[in-house]
């Protein structure tokens, strides 16, 4: 069936009906067609009537009635005086155009028989333009915008230009039609029209019509404001792109404004009324909420992605069309439309496609953004409203002794742009030695802790949906893990699947357009190709399976070496003190090379993959609108090779439909039908390939959103949102007064079901009040009671964070919150702001009483220590690096600024040393700032705080309430007196201790306020040093053959692919010389079939080479990523994060496994096809040599420019989006805080200014993308347009090499994009590569030499000689040790002494040589300057402040490289003191099989100290040195140690003790006092008490026991 009989041939089908003379109806339905003008003109002024008389009052109230008067202010900004040239011009043009119009009237009315009915004409015929004139005259005014006369204007204008067009321009494009309008008046009749119509509606800018007309933007976005056209081509975004070509970069000022319309807040108002039950919508599924919310937007939508399968297919069928015409050139009479009608719109159809679908992604990308916007703000004000329950861990609650209280911890900044380098932060472990029990408090997992070993994979985040799934009365979840992940991974895949009208729509449209266009070329032969396709349908469903198995077996591996490398880094001081580089390097290598095995395999299965790609293809045409069309609705789904769908269906569906068309309905396979149908087959399997790979996409979108859904309807509320609240704050018996503090006979808990569907650690803990609790207003309360009697659950009732049971009638509490309540948790939290802003937070800052707030909270020596003072961002680095002290004081300095006039305080004396907490006690409690305030503290402390209370509340252990009353009565006996005895003890000998000082100066010095050093952030492209570390990495030791072979190979699959396209020309042109029977199918199958083999081969070649360079990279960079991080120095840790280490041997790490691989090939056989492509055009058209030269140079040039505008964007854009998450993780991790202080509205404002922040570079970074398509399909269409003008009228050719030609420009030009496009994502990701070189090129310690390998015997013992030993913590910088020389004796006890900054750390780490050294060490007589690191660091064992240990067993932690059985662990273990302080039949006693979590955040910190010492003993290092091991612990657990290290260790085991309290070093055989770096004091304690007016005999006179530490050292 020829394709002419079916698709009409005349302009509108009209032909010979309005164009000819010879009949009265066609001259009637003629002038109809010119009096349309008049119609649309008349139906005008009813419209304005009517909207001016009934609906005026609507009209005032609505959003374009805004008169310019109300913008005046705004002229300047928006250029209304271009608003207003442009509409003088449309007045101007529509005077010239009735003028003329009548002219031309006037002479042809003169043949009128009559008055009437000339002026009848005359009004018809140039009424129109009068009225448009009159319509357009208001708009000139200075006080009125008046758009809508402006629309009816141009719909008057627009209907006229359309009439004209029809009648004299149309007729043109056609051999048969002749224009029925003629003259020069009508030529500028027509120019005027299209001047006034087409040109001044596409220039005028549009008028800015804000929001609000109170609160209008001072700076406005250029997109709100662009004219039409410029609109159309993106040409506003100009400014940012030619900004940041020119600076090589973009600072975040300089892009465009926020525009309003997407403002957080006016988001919020626009959709919470749709979306949140508590802001009145109704209750039903997100989904439709988020419709109602959008209806506007999918409105258009729909219209745009219905358009996209006409404009896909204008193209093949201009093809089809203009190959007809070459095809049947000499038949002169069957041809009706010109071909350069078809040439045109080979060049158009591809811009009209891309102009619509830049507009389809333009909205649906502002809409993804506005959703990101809009759920954010909505789970953030639902997270407020929701109850924190405790969390609950049973392997926690077998492994502690003391129950330990997971705590909400500060946000992480990252996110999972690996482009923009975010990082992952370790948790930071709780500091103190007494929490609270875990039944009292919130739920509490680190907002980290999806992220802290790298981007949460496919699986995990499965396995994650699935158990929120689960029934909720099965147990606790953790909340705020949840939380994160629905910001996270949810929201991101909610918005990856708002593509849903691509299946809803697109595909039924393209696919029932494409059947149809094949029927009309190939006739019933068609279902048989159709048919191939359905039934090959399910092969990508089998390949995706196998991909699955496989990539679940390679996560699998992945998780295990993030695991470890997690584990080695997060502890890396402890490895490189321990000398463990070379194992740990070791167990990571062996992880690596288990997930190299699976990385292997995925990538041999993508080789079976593009080797049936490359057997099938017909023509590398068709693999190229393979990769291209679908990447037109999802760019990046083709660029991954395991995304690369089985082409070998394409082929058997070409081949069945064609041997069809050919060989059974004996037609002929001519040029036209041949290169349109291949475009077509493509059309339709992609549309298929489209459908089941976005399916999926669908599924995890409806399952995300099933989960928001489900946390928006489903999480238990606080007890006032709660639909059934049953809080009765007083009972209508009870005349209590409102302002009173306290409970009566009320029971809380932390859940609402009833005990019996809850587990037993549900169950096990609630908070009765039996009797009545009143605490006293204007004075200090304490809350005393054991460890998980329900302390802080008092306070958790008070501020309403447990669910209220009413015991009896009179029931009720009540906590008045007219005056403000402050309060300060015992885990610290902090928002990422200043120092100084989380301390004054909710409350204006006042200086005077911020220095107080400072000085009694003992905070002026912290802040001394950062650069920036008050200024320091309290972000997660710091946060990593603050003591647990540090962390409680900043938490209390919050409460006790705030002007609130109840502070609840909760134990905030637990971390603190007994100095410091004195010094708060004496400065604070007394101070003015507390004065008059009602304090409700929980503490253990009670001698310390007596002093300053006047009413006690006492906990039993069974947690009720045991005993209230004031000091006296409460401490006059009892167990609290028994108490009070034993802490005084305690006290007295903790004053012992060698006063820390802080620096003189504490005034803030200059700085950015970074604690860390700032990362290096690259700007412009990425440098080609980065890149040479991936290719030679893939090139091993020849990296220059590997590269010649590469590319040889695939330069050899381009060739043949083309030459196979060329082949399906050659036997299409047979068919014009011969008739059909006389073509030899066969041999033309042949030779198809050998370029097929030739290309497939050696693209097999190809891919190998590929797969083993890959392979090759990824091993070598991570091994020297790995040996570099773990050979870099201290000094480099101390200023580097973990985060940042933990980011590159994950997340950028996984770029050079997964992204730059998967890149690489695509974008080489882009690059080369284009070349390829070229050089056949040039074949067939030398004269385009140049031009094609010129306009791919031009291109490239084009995506130079968006690359250097799009990376600085990108960058902004990802690091905008981590603030947002961070806080929003902050947040959530202090919901109590946030809640008790009432900061919830000032939470809500800091997100909402986070979210406008990244608003406006989201909406940047998407649309960057619609700059350069457009641009980029403008010169694909002027060079195919150009090449087939030229094919046609210049050098006429044969269809077949027209079609060949025309296929070969047409996909050379898409490819342009897209070559620009995975360029710009290969230098995004190339931003790992120089992260991961900035960490390879580090200064790294002395590398381990044959030489440096001591004797097998060595050592033998614990002797040490030093010799003016100087050392410093950098090459170039001060020394911090001068000159120290002394000696240790094997088996001696030496106490190192002296002030802050004396040097005595610095001695620790010289000795290990983990700072530089100069002078001599001799350890067992060896130069330990001649050893190899690892071996002196494996025979020296140093036990810190705060050991560091590893989530895992704790048999994992003493021995992590299995070389010790248990017996002997467990004799290290009783030997350091670990039974001493459990019971053998104690049920949750810690054995060797006990689990520990990361850095031990489930043991106290006397724990911690004690399996560090078992650690010791396994080693049986002959040199122990203790770093202050037992400042942070009881004296009981001390006391414990203290034993253990006189009793277990060999007689020649010398120990080095950093001393904290003096009674720790006083009965050691020898003391060093330190002072300045250098020693100032050295002998037995006897000798040096005995010194009139030393340094020891000084320290020891300050201390409150001197007499003991006297009699102790033997020198009474």
């Amino acid at each position: 069936m020829d394709l002419s009989s079916s698709i009409p041939q005349a302009p509108l089908g009209l032909k010979g009906l309005v164009f000819g003379d010879d009949s009265d109806r066609e001259a009637e339905v003629n002038r109809q067609i010119l009096l349309l003008p008049a119609y649309v003109s008349i139906l005008s002024a009813l419209v304005l009537v009517f909207s001016h008389s009934g609906l005026r009052g609507v009209l005032k109230r609505s959003r374009g009635s805004h008169t310019a008067a109300d913008l005046s202010a705004f002229e300047p900004a928006i250029g209304f005086g271009a608003i207003w040239a442009w509409r003088l011009a449309r007045v101007v043009g529509c005077i010239a155009l009735f003028s003329v119009s009548l002219s031309i009237s006037l002479e042809d009315g003169a043949a009128k028989t009559t008055r009437t009915s000339r002026l009848l004409d005359l009004l018809l015929m140039d009424g129109p333009y009068l009225y448009a004139t009159l319509s357009a005259l208001p708009t000139l005014s200075t006080k009125h915008y008046r758009q809508n006369l402006v629309r009816h204007a141009n719909a008057v204008l627009l209907t006229a230009f359309a009439v004209y067009a029809y009648r004299d321009i149309i007729p043109l494009a056609t051999f048969t039609l002749q224009p029925l309008d003629h003259g020069t008046k009508f030529a500028a009749k027509l120019s005027l029209l299209t001047f006034t119509s087409i040109v001044v509606p596409l220039l005028t800018p549009r008028l800015y019509i804000p929001i609000d007309p109170e609160n209008p933007q001072k700076e406005i976005n250029p997109e709100q404001t662009a004219p039409l056209g410029s609109f159309i081509l993106y040409s506003f975004l100009d400014n940012i792109i030619w900004n940041a070509y020119r600076q090589s970069g973009l600072q975040e000022e300089q892009l465009y404004p926020m525009c309003d319309t997407d403002g957080a807040l006016v988001l919020k108002e626009r959709a919470f009324k749709h979306l949140d039950v508590y802001s009145g919508a109704k209750r039903r599924y997100l989904f439709f909420g988020l419709m109602r919310v959008y209806w506007r937007e999918f409105s258009v939508l729909v219209v745009l992605i219905l358009l996209r399968p006409v404009a896909n297919y204008a193209n093949p069928y201009a093809m089809n069309r203009l190959l007809e015409f070459i095809e049947m050139r000499e038949q002169v009479g069957t041809h009706v439309v010109r071909p350069w009608v078809w040439i045109v719109m080979i060049g158009a159809a591809p811009l009209f496609n891309s102009v619509v679908f830049q507009l389809y992604i333009f909205i649906n990308t502002r809409t993804l953004v506005r959703t990101e916007s809009i759920l954010t703000q909505l789970l953030l004000a639902h997270s407020l409203r929701i109850r924190m329950k405790a969390e609950l861990d049973e392997n926690k609650e077998k492994l502690e002794t003391t129950p330990a209280t997971p705590q909400p911890e500060p946000a992480s900044a990252s996110a999972s742009a690996p482009a923009a380098g975010q990082e992952n932060v370790r948790p930071a472990s709780s500091e103190g030695d007494e929490t609270e029990s875990a039944t009292v408090h919130a739920s509490s997992a680190s907002v980290k802790s999806a992220k802290s070993v790298g981007t949460t994979t496919t699986a995990t985040t499965a396995a994650d949906k699935k158990a929120d799934k689960k029934d909720p009365k099965k147990g606790p979840t953790n909340i705020v893990g949840r939380l994160n992940n629905l910001i996270t991974s949810d929201l991101a895949s909610v918005v990856e699947s708002r593509d849903f009208l691509v299946i809803l729509l697109y595909c039924p449209a393209q696919i029932i357009l494409g059947v149809y266009f094949l029927y009309v070329l190939l006739g019933n032969a068609v279902w048989v190709g159709v048919a191939s396709i359905l039934l090959l349908a399910p092969a990508p469903g089998y390949m995706a399976r196998q991909v699955q198995k496989i990539q679940k077996q390679r996560m699998k591996r992945t998780d295990a070496r993030i695991s470890t490398v997690g584990e080695a880094v997060n502890a890396l001081r402890m490895v490189k003190l321990f000398g463990w580089e070379g194992k740990m390097g070791g167990r990571i290598s062996d992880k690596r090379s288990e997930e190299l095995i699976w990385i292997r395999k995925r990538r041999l299965l993508d080789l079976a993959n593009n080797i049936v790609v490359y057997a099938s293809e017909p023509s590398h045409a068709m693999s190229l609108i393979l990769t291209i069309t679908p990447a037109l609705l999802f760019p990046y789904i083709c660029l991954r090779s395991e995304g690369i769908d089985a082409h070998w269906r394409q082929v058997i569906t070409m081949i069945l439909t064609f041997g069809t068309y050919t060989l059974i309905m004996r037609q002929p396979l001519t040029a036209s039908k041949v290169f349109s149908s291949m475009t077509v087959f493509d059309f339709l399997r992609d549309t298929i390939f489209m459908i089941t790979r976005w399916l999926n996409n669908l599924i995890n979108g409806k399952v995300s959103l099933d989960r928001v859904d489900d946390f928006l309807k489903n999480t238990e509320l606080l007890d006032e949102f709660s639909p059934d609240n049953t809080v009765r704050l007083f009972a209508a018996e009870a005349a209590t007064d409102s302002e009173e503090i306290g409970f009566r006979n009320a029971t809380f808990s932390w859940y609402t079901e009833s005990d019996g569907a809850l587990s037993r650690s549900q169950r096990q803990f609630q908070l009765r009040i039996p009797d009545e609790v009143l605490f006293k207003r204007g004075k200090i309360n304490l809350v005393v009671g054991p460890t998980g009697s329900g302390k802080t659950s008092l306070l958790m009732a008070l501020l309403g964070e447990m669910h209220y049971r009413p015991s009896s009638p009179d029931s009720w509490f009540n906590l008045p919150r007219s005056g403000g309540v402050a309060y300060a948790a015992q885990e610290s939290w902090v928002l990422n702001e200043t120092i100084r802003d989380n301390i004054t937070f909710a409350t204006p800052y006042d200086e005077a009483r911020y220095k107080k707030v400072l000085y009694q909270c003992a905070l002026e020596p912290d802040l001394a220590l950062f650069q920036a003072g008050d200024q320091t961002e309290a972000d997660d680095l710091l946060w990593l690096t603050l003591s647990g002290g540090q962390k409680a004081r900043l938490t209390l300095a919050r409460a006790v600024y705030s002007k609130a006039a109840i502070l609840l305080l909760d134990d905030v004396f637990a971390a603190l040393d007994v100095h410091t907490a004195q010094h708060i006690v004496d400065n604070l409690f007394r101070g003015e700032l507390i004065a008059d305030r009602t304090v409700i503290l929980v503490t253990h402390n009670i001698a310390l705080t007596r002093p300053i209370a006047d009413y006690i509340v006492t906990f039993g252990s069974d947690g009720r309430i045991q005993a209230q009353g004031t000091v006296s009565e409460i401490t006059r006996h009892g167990v609290v007196a028994a108490q009070i005895r034993v802490q005084e003890e305690a006290l007295d000998k903790q004053q012992a201790v060698v006063d820390p000082k802080a620096p003189e100066d504490n005034k803030p010095k200059s700085g950015d306020g970074k604690l860390i050093v700032a990362e290096e952030v690259q700007l412009g492209h990425v440098s080609a040093s980065a890149l040479g570390v991936y290719f030679k990495s893939m090139g091993g030791k020849h990296p220059i053959v590997f590269f010649i072979f590469f590319y040889g190979t695939l330069l050899v699959s381009l060739v043949a692919n083309a030459l196979r396209t060329w082949v399906l020309g050659y036997w299409a042109s047979q068919y014009d010389n011969r008739p059909s029977d006389e073509v030899d199918v066969v041999k033309n199958l042949g030779l198809f079939t050998s370029t097929a083999v030739i290309s497939t081969a050696s693209v097999a070649v190809t891919f190998v080479i590929l797969v083993v360079g890959q392979l090759r990279a990824s091993r070598i960079i991570h091994t020297d990523l790995i040996q570099s991080i773990l050979s870099a120095p201290l000094r480099w840790l101390d200023v580097t994060p973990v985060s940042r280490i933990i980011a590159r041997v994950t997340n950028d790490i996984r770029a050079v496994d997964d992204s730059i691989p998967n890149q690489i090939w695509p974008l080489s056989d882009m690059i080369l096809t284009m070349f390829v492509r070229l050089g056949a055009i040039v074949l067939y058209a030398p004269v385009f040599f140049f031009p094609g030269i010129a306009i791919g140079a031009f291109g490239a040039w084009i995506g130079q420019v968006y690359i250097a505008g799009q990376l600085p964007v990108k960058r902004l854009h990802s690091n905008a989006r981590a603030p947002v998450i961070a806080h929003f993780g902050a947040a959530i991790s202090g919901l109590v805080s946030v809640r008790a202080f009432a900061a919830q509205d000032k939470i809500k404002a800091d997100s909402i200014a986070k979210i406008n922040r990244y608003t406006r570079a989201a909406r940047s970074f998407y649309n960057l993308n619609r700059w350069v398509s457009v641009r980029v399909d403008i010169l694909g269409g002027i060079l195919s347009s150009g090449l087939a003008a030229y094919l046609v009228y210049i050098r006429p050719t044969s269809a077949g090499d027209m079609g060949f030609v025309i296929n070969m420009c047409m996909t050379a030009t898409q490819m342009l994009l897209w070559a620009v496009r995975l360029l710009n994502d290969f230098e995004v990701q190339g931003n790992s590569l120089e992260r991961i070189q900035g960490y390879i090129q580090i200064d790294h310690e002395k590398p381990a030499t044959v030489a440096g390998t001591p004797p097998a015997y060595w050592p033998s013992s614990g002797d040490l000689e030093v010799e003016n030993l100087t050392a410093r913590y950098s090459a170039d910088g001060p020394a911090v040790l001068h000159g120290i020389s002394f000696s240790v004796k094997a088996g001696e006890r030496v106490g190192i002494v002296g002030r802050t900054g004396s040097g005595k750390s610095s001695l620790t780490l010289s000795l290990l040589r983990c700072i530089p050294t100069e002078g001599s060490v001799r350890y067992d007589g060896l130069d330990t300057s001649q050893l190899n690191l690892d071996a002196l660091r494996s025979s020296i064992t140093i036990i810190p402040q705060v050991p560091e240990l590893l989530s895992g067993t704790l048999r994992s932690n003493l021995d992590p490289f299995g070389q010790y059985d248990d017996a002997e662990l467990n004799a290290a273990l009783r030997a350091s003191g670990l039974f001493s302080l459990q019971s053998e039949l104690d049920e949750g006693r810690i054995t060797l099989d006990s689990v520990l979590a990361a850095g031990g955040s489930n043991l106290s910190v006397g724990q911690r100290q004690i399996f560090a010492l078992a650690r010791a003993i396994v080693r049986r290092s002959k040199i122990l040195i203790l770093d202050e091991a037992t400042s942070a612990i009881d004296y009981k657990t001390d006391s414990i140690i203290q034993t253990s290290l006189r009793e277990e260790l060999g007689q020649d085991v010398s120990l080095l003790t950093v001393a904290h309290r003096l009674q720790t070093i006083m009965d050691n055989d020898k003391i060093m006092v330190l002072d300045a770096g250098k020693i100032v004091e050295y002998g037995s304690p006897k000798e040096l008490l005995g010194i009139e007016g030393g340094r020891l005999r000084a320290l020891v006179e300050e201390s409150g026991d001197k007499d003991v530490l006297y009699e102790m050292a033997g020198a009474i």
